[in-house]
């Protein structure tokens, strides 16, 4: 076995795109997990001026055809997006409110300082999120440019972040995003991405009821983005040769144990990684047709029986 071992924070994770490969389970991170994170960053934000940083531990990812598959950490970078985006959509609800404020009882230079400071407020949240996305100027199906994210996340959990996808485009009228195509099979799967989010969006409402105006708020929200993306540090573990699917089994015996339906699913798919959309999405489907029709019921017989 080969492998390359890196430090890393968010912001320099996202100059390589990430794919979530297809064997590996959806987002399964609960309340617990959440509150414990959400924690770390209220901690790494208020000891910001000590430059305090928090060690999030190993992410291990295949690199296999110039994609970077994520054996190990894919529940953690999942959080740091969500919650990530959850910030960048709160500070766009405030702006957008800021947009609807008429001149009123403002003098002419009050309404164009205000209309100035929305416009920079809005541009420096776009920057500052755009880092988890890539520009492709020339898409292969011929439409026009458009952003797309640089994380694939499993099957299970694409359609719930398209949603969030829409959340951002809404806010942003001037920006394009690319979302993904979602297979019929998977069509409302019960994903914990929406539900998280939900919790965060709550964690930061939380959080202005001790803040005055939109300007101590935005200014809270820009500081959460950038701990997230400079105070979070992990080591980064590029397999280049080696079995994927036994280094998951052998991280995950310290981790999230894994379903009977994961190891089952981890077996059959060994050594298959593919460099083609089109043969993934068919190996996918039968897969997919296989668990809805046997795994699913055999599962829960055998947890009958433990």
């Amino acid at each position: 076995m080969s492998f390359e071992v890196e430090r890393f924070d968010f912001e320099k994770f996202y100059r390589e795109k990430y794919v979530v490969p297809f064997n590996q389970r959806s987002y399964i991170w609960g309340e617990t997990q959440l509150n414990a994170f959400w924690e770390d960053l209220v901690h790494v934000e208020a000891n910001r001026s000590q430059d305090e940083l928090h060690f999030l531990g190993s992410i291990v990812a295949h690199k296999s055809f110039n994609n970077n598959f994520i054996i190990d950490g894919q529940q953690r970078v999942t959080t740091l997006n969500l919650m990530y985006i959850a910030l960048f959509s709160q500070a766009m609800k405030l702006i957008n409110e800021r947009d609807g404020i008429v001149q009123g009882g403002m003098s002419g230079e009050e309404y164009r300082r205000l209309c100035r400071e929305t416009a920079e407020y809005r541009q420096a949240f776009w920057n500052r999120l755009k880092i988890i996305f890539e520009y492709d100027e020339y898409p292969v199906d011929g439409g026009s440019a458009r952003w797309a994210l640089r994380f694939r996340p499993s099957l299970r959990d694409q359609e719930a972040y398209n949603s969030l996808l829409e959340y951002i485009e809404e806010s942003m009228s001037t920006v394009k995003l690319e979302r993904f195509n979602i297979l019929s099979e998977v069509v409302d799967s019960d994903s914990n991405i929406l539900s998280n989010y939900k919790k965060i969006e709550k964690k930061i409402r939380d959080m202005f009821l001790t803040l005055k105006d939109s300007n101590e708020r935005l200014g809270k929200l820009m500081l959460y983005m950038e701990q997230l993306a400079k105070g979070f540090i992990f080591v980064v573990v590029t397999v280049e040769k080696g079995d994927p699917t036994e280094i998951f089994e052998n991280l995950n015996t310290m981790g999230e144990s894994l379903s009977k339906l994961d190891v089952i699913r981890n077996s059959a798919f060994e050594g298959i990684i593919s460099k083609d959309e089109d043969e993934t999405n068919r190996i996918n489907k039968l897969w997919l047709d296989f668990e809805k029709t046997f795994i699913k019921s055999f599962n829960e017989t055998l947890a009958e029986d433990d």
